[in-house]
């Protein structure tokens, strides 16, 4: 199952209860398996990157934990 940008956004704001915010907060990503501190989750190009990430630590383990980080408290 391919997913875009757009559609992933919006699983990801559905989840956190902010899809009637009129400013969407910036998100990042963790993930224990990856040196970065967090990742932006802001492009195309970063969505593919978490993919990649995901798919190369599901070739070792059966689990991948992903944290979404909101970058600011969210205000409705």
């Amino acid at each position: 199952m391919s997913i875009d940008l757009t559609d992933a956004l919006e699983l990801i704001h559905n989840a956190m209860e902010s899809t009637e915010v009129p400013r969407k907060p910036q998100l990042a990503y963790t993930m224990k398996q990856i040196l970065h501190a967090r990742v932006e989750l802001d492009d195309a190009t970063s969505l593919e990157g978490l993919k990649d990430h995901v798919q190369n630590v599901l070739k070792k383990n059966d689990i991948v934990n992903v944290n979404i980080i909101s970058q600011k408290e969210l205000s409705h």
